[in-house]
This record gives structure tokens, sequence and C-alpha cells, in this order.
């Protein structure tokens, strides 16, 4: 409730009670009536309003649930040693070799919350299979040869041999086709927020 609000509620509170036009006093019939009205609009918009809060709740809450029942979301491995990070003269340094940043494009969405548009990420070079694993983020160039950051979800050997299958965090399907490890160029080990 605004404070406009609970001005408007203490001032009919105020009529109701001074005796001149309540419901339970002898004022005018019109007057009467009008006071009901607007007691009646008053009790219509809160009830609105609890009713809107809820259902927009239900909503959200059912959204989580799909979304989390159908991929879940598994944490990639830790894969920067606590002696790769140290402080020096009040800045934070990491040690990791050949490391690339990233910007999330602007109207990036598949990965929210986790990434959103403009959030930097730090991604280190993919050399070989092993060093990937279910719950990594990978920037990948995708069929249309645009370079996508997407969650892997799945891996597996198939007749062309070792493949991952990613998903955007935010996204209902995974993504089309299977990921060789030439596809994948990169694995995010930082996220700047």
């Amino acid at each position: 409730m605004t404070k406009k609000d609970k001005q408007k509620s203490i001032l009919l509170l105020a009529i109701a009670n001074s005796g001149r036009c309540g419901l339970h006093t002898a004022g005018s019939p019109k007057m009467r009536v009008k006071l009901f009205q607007i007691l009646l609009l008053f009790l219509a918009a809160f009830v609105g309003a609890v009713l809107t809060v809820s259902v927009q709740a239900i909503q959200w809450s059912s959204i989580q649930e799909v979304q989390i029942d159908r991929y879940p979301l598994v944490a990639p491995p830790s894969r920067i040693a606590l002696n790769q990070i140290w402080e020096q003269g009040g800045r934070l340094l990491i040690d990791l070799p050949n490391f690339k940043v990233f910007s999330i494009a602007p109207l990036g969405t598949s990965m929210l919350p986790t990434l959103g548009a403009g959030t930097k990420v730090i991604g280190i070079p993919v050399k070989n299979i092993e060093s990937l694993a279910v719950g990594d983020i990978v920037i990948y160039q995708d069929v249309l040869g645009s370079m996508l950051g997407h969650r892997i979800i799945e891996t597996g050997v198939d007749t062309e041999g070792w493949y991952a299958i990613a998903k955007g965090d935010n996204n209902p399907q995974k993504d089309p086709g299977k990921l060789r490890i030439g596809d994948i160029k990169h694995r995010i080990v930082a996220i700047l927020y």
C-alpha cells in the first residue's frame, strides 16, 4: 500500500468515525451509499492486488519447477587451484595461461540467471575431452558460425566419437545437434558480475 493509499484509508476511517456521514450514524442516505461504494472499491482493489501477486508467484514457481525437473542444473567442477589465486598490493591475481575474456551479448537471455547481458566471463582453451564435464559452461561455434556460451548437460560417445549436448540455462530445449571437441573453443572458469 502506497503512502497516498494509506492517507485515503485514514481519511475514510476519520470520516466514518466522525459521526457526520458514517455507516452507523444518521447521515444522509446519499452520503452513506457513496461511502459504502468507496469502501467497496478499496476492498476490490486490495483483493485484486493480493490475487495478482498470488497468481504471479504460482506461475513463477511452476516455470522454475518445469525447468528444474526437465534439465537439472549441475555445477561445473572447480578448475582453478587455490595456489593459482593470490592478493598482491590490494589486487586480485589469478594465474591462468592462455585465458580470454568474453562479454555476453547485449540481448543475451539464454543463460539467465547465471549470465546476463554484458556479464564478463573468463575462458581458457579446451585441449581435450578430459578437460570437459557435465555442468561446464563452454563457448562454442554453432553451425551458422555464431559463438554461443551454453552449459554442457550431457556427454557421450557415438560412431563419430565423443560429443556433448549443450543448453542455455534459460532455454526450454537443448541446443540442436551434437558438439564435437573441435566445436568447443573455450571453457568458462570465472564469471565477473
